[in-house]
């Protein structure tokens, strides 16, 4: 088997939104490797995370928990002027 480089790593992601009774869980401990030439879908339903994945492993948005490592540099914990290296594109497709 080929021996693959860990291109970005999500470590126990947790974001949420609101608070006390109105609290919810966009992300509850997600975890994932995602490998040098892998190709990578994610579905599910609205609401269920996705966007909201997306936008933490890009640096859009932040974790409330977890770490987030893009080519060996942990992320999570990165300032803006830090975040130079990342660039993202998104394609949005509406039907």
């Amino acid at each position: 088997m080929e021996n693959k480089n860990v291109l970005i790593e999500a470590k126990n992601l947790v974001k949420t939104y609101g608070e006390g009774e109105g609290l919810t869980y966009a992300l509850n401990d997600v975890s994932i490797k995602i490998y040098e030439h892998d190709f990578l879908v994610i579905i599910g339903g609205s609401g269920c995370g996705k966007s909201t994945f997306l936008n933490m492993i890009g640096a859009i948005d932040t974790v409330d928990s977890g770490s987030i490592i893009v080519n060996g540099r942990d992320i999570t914990s990165l300032k803006d002027k830090d975040l130079t290296f990342m660039s993202l594109i998104i394609n949005e497709f509406y039907c």
